[in-house]
């Protein structure tokens, strides 16, 4: 190694022990002077890229990973293309670049095809553009490889949902949250399924349970507040509650 190939390395290595350590700032300067030295330092490039993400720096993330991606045959990282692949995708994801993030979720699945997280998040970004058949399949996959994925759950509930079949839902949502307790967003979705089924009562229950871990969700709110101001005291009403969530709500 040359003097400079040296220095770079020695540079990495000590923004690793940061990292381990918890500062978090001084690693991200020790990485960036590792690549003024070494710009084709593959492993600096992934690593900067992970705590950009973490700062919400998604574009300049999603930079340093792709050149990861880009130096990955050559480095010792040349193994580890589906984990890059998968952080990307999610970085590119967040970016808004969703069809950039479908095309490396897929290239991840080829390296790795039993990925569970990997089908997982691309049943995510299929639902959100309404591709639900194939959503669904990936969600199912997901499955059969980690029945206890609590996202995969919530995902395939999702999916039912959107086709209208929230009693079908339910039971996804219902183990989604008994996977993950404190999973508001699978919370919140049950709630609405019971709702729109018939089970306002369950739906009440389920809203609380994501007010409680989610209290500043608009939607949480709103939803728990039109039950409780519609609904009779003797079927779980409380009126009184209901406008004191509707002040909180508009505040």
């Amino acid at each position: 190694l040359s003097a400079a190939e040296q220095h770079a390395e020695v540079n990495y290595a000590v923004g690793t022990d940061l990292l381990r350590l918890g500062r978090v700032q001084e690693a991200t300067e020790y990485f960036q002077e590792a690549l003024r030295i070494k710009p084709d330092y593959c492993e600096a490039h992934y690593n900067l890229g992970s705590l950009y993400l973490q700062a919400g720096r998604v574009s300049e993330a999603a930079a340093h990973f792709r050149e990861a991606l880009r130096l990955l045959p050559g480095s010792s990282m040349a193994a580890y293309g589906y984990s890059v692949r998968l952080t990307l995708g999610n970085a590119l994801l967040h970016a808004g670049r969703v069809q950039d993030a479908i095309t490396l979720f897929r290239e991840a699945l080829q390296i790795k095809p039993d990925s569970a997280e990997a089908h997982t998040s691309l049943g995510d970004i299929l639902l959100r553009t309404g591709k639900i058949d194939e959503a669904m399949g990936h969600y199912q996959q997901a499955l059969q490889v980690a029945p206890g994925l609590a996202e995969a759950h919530y995902g395939l509930g999702n999916a039912l949902a959107a086709v209208g079949k929230r009693s079908e839902a339910i039971p996804y949502y219902e183990r989604a949250v008994e996977i993950k307790p404190g999973y508001a967003d699978a919370h919140a979705s049950l709630g609405l399924a019971f709702e729109e089924t018939g089970s306002p009562r369950k739906a009440i229950g389920q809203y609380e349970q994501a007010f409680r871990i989610k209290p500043e969700d608009p939607l949480v709110q709103n939803n728990l507040a039109w039950l409780l101001a519609t609904l009779a005291p003797s079927d779980g009403g409380d009126p009184v509650r209901a406008v004191t969530l509707a002040e909180r709500i508009c505040k």
